[in-house]
């Protein structure tokens, strides 16, 4: 496939743009074609259809594997849940189950809150966990559009979506079972009901939107007040000024239903209903993981093993350089990196100007939005995480494609001389982008299912060992990504057929083999991707 550089790409852009704006000022009837955009839900339904069949494609050769620790505790979770559990028996060899985020005594439960594994139950149960993430990349699709298209048109709602899913992360993202997949689908839900509540007035759309802000709470909490806040000013000065305190407590009470479920988590993990997974897990291995400035300098009271502890050495560095005077510089450098990440390429040129274009134009929704990316980044100041790390503040990405769209239409406007144009420019560009951006979708695919190889080999050799009670002792080789383990619980914890441990020292393998005389033992070389039966 021809290579195109980011100045060609600006260059068919706007050529691209030119003519369909001469096209639209000789045929100015041609808008009417949109016109069955405009209205009803099969036009969403088809935008969030497409989004999500290309997350699906991207993720599909990877088998949907869950690379990172933290993906992989949010899906463990899920799975607890599907069974009506939060917790599970402890596994058999604790020492040698260490999982990140995730508790192996006195149970085996993940840290997290509820609100990720709740939105992969359903996929879950019903054996397709990539289900959650695909449904949910297409949910924020069409909120994308239906959001814009209330504001701009139709073809400015395609546009914005298109830019949003050929931004730069978002198919590396999407594709996964981090907590933000579900957060950005929230907060653009929220944002939504917010927006058509304060037009229509009408109860169920505040309802929706306590909802919505009250699941991102569960979800992502930090997030959440930051994204919460601006719509909850908003909406209160609507509320005092309407009178409409009745469909205000009971927006508080459907958003105070949700927040039930971290007491009864805590209870059920720790015993107690103020002290949560969270905090105890923090006790057991990390003391010093939590906003604040600089390392806080109590000790844990488990050891992790080596692997685990050589990736906690680099958070540890990074609390002990996250200081109040280092702060200016902190922030600086995050937002360039998320500046960067979203600018690569053609939108470097373009996309500032528009999103300038469209938060002046459309000031409220720009101010609102633009208040909320403040918060967010103000909020995550308080913790410490590497710069590139961006996927903290992967919700905003979507609100400054809205604004990207939203610059367009005023463009667009400006050129047709026409206010309720259907943004045929703005339609256009997103199908030249589509083909612009098809070799986007190849790369990250290979590089999905290069992330997974591992899993996929360490898959292919499990199936070699029968059905027989067994351990499967990982060792790992000296390149070995602290950040990706192999090493995994399920949901039958200490009663489950398969035992996931890290390889104990040589003393060890015969205390298993005394303890446990009635389970296999096979040994699996990350190095090699071999396994061999050792008893």
């Amino acid at each position: 496939m021809l290579l195109l550089s980011s100045v060609d790409h600006v260059l068919i852009l706007v050529a691209g743009g030119l003519t369909l704006a001469l096209v639209e000022r000789r045929f100015p009837t041609l808008g009417d074609s949109l016109r069955p955009l405009a209205t009803g839900w099969r036009a969403p339904a088809v935008v969030g259809c497409l989004a999500a069949i290309a997350v699906l494609w991207v993720w599909w050769p990877s088998r949907s594997v869950a690379v990172v620790h933290d993906e992989a505790s949010y899906l463990l979770q899920a799975e607890l849940l599907a069974r009506g559990r939060f917790t599970a028996p402890a596994p058999l060899v604790p020492e040698l189950s260490e999982q990140a985020a995730v508790l192996v005594v006195p149970v085996l439960a993940p840290k997290p809150m509820p609100g990720q594994a709740l939105a992969l139950v359903p996929g879950v149960a019903i054996g397709l966990p990539w289900a959650g993430p695909v449904l949910l990349s297409g949910l924020t699709a069409a909120a994308i559009f239906l959001l814009v298209r209330l504001v701009a048109g139709a073809g400015s709602g395609v546009l914005a979506v298109v830019l949003w899913i050929s931004a730069p992360g978002v198919l590396r993202w999407q594709p996964s079972y981090f907590s933000e997949v579900t957060s950005t689908a929230l907060v653009l839900l929220g944002w939504l009901a917010a927006y058509r509540w304060w037009r229509s007035q009408r109860a169920p759309w505040l309802f929706a939107c306590a909802l919505a802000f009250a699941l991102l709470g569960i979800t992502r909490p930090l997030t959440a007040m930051a994204q919460a806040l601006p719509v909850a000013g908003l909406l209160l000065s609507r509320v005092a000024a309407t009178r409409r305190w009745r469909d205000l407590a009971y927006a508080l009470c459907i958003g105070g239903v949700p927040l039930l479920l971290v007491p009864a988590q805590s209870r059920a993990v720790t015993g107690a209903w103020n002290r949560t997974p969270w905090s105890l897990y923090a006790e057991q291995y990390i003391p010093w993981d939590h906003p604040g400035f600089g390392l806080d300098d109590r000790q844990p009271t488990r050891a992790l093993p080596p692997d685990l502890e050589s990736a906690m050495e680099e958070f540890k560095e990074l609390h002990r350089e996250h200081t109040l005077a280092a702060l200016p510089a902190i922030l600086t450098e995050r937002v360039r990196s998320v500046g960067r990440q979203q600018t690569i390429g053609w939108r470097q040129y373009l996309l500032p100007i528009l999103v300038v274009v469209g938060t002046v134009t459309y000031w409220r929704i720009g101010l609102l939005m633009g208040l909320a990316a403040v918060l967010q980044f103000g909020l995550y100041l308080t913790y410490a995480h590497q710069a590139h790390w961006t996927l903290y503040y992967a919700e905003l990405i979507p609100m400054a494609m809205i604004l990207g769209a939203l610059g367009m239409a005023r463009v667009e406007r400006s050129g047709s001389g026409r206010r309720g144009s259907q943004s045929v420019v703005s339609f256009g560009l997103a199908l030249i982008l589509v083909i612009l951006t098809l070799p986007t979708l190849g790369r990250q695919r290979r590089q999905h299912l290069a992330l997974a190889r591992p899993w996929l080999a360490l898959d292919s050799a499990l199936a070699t060992t029968g059905t027989s009670p067994r351990f499967v002792l990982v060792r790992y080789g000296p390149s070995h990504d602290p950040h990706q383990s192999l090493v995994r619980n399920s949901t039958d914890g200490g009663d489950g057929q398969l035992q996931l441990l890290y390889e104990p020292p040589a003393s060890r393998d015969s205390t298993l083999r005394l303890q446990f005389p009635r389970r296999q033992a096979w040994r699996y070389d990350a190095i090699t991707e071999s396994i061999m039966r050792l008893w």
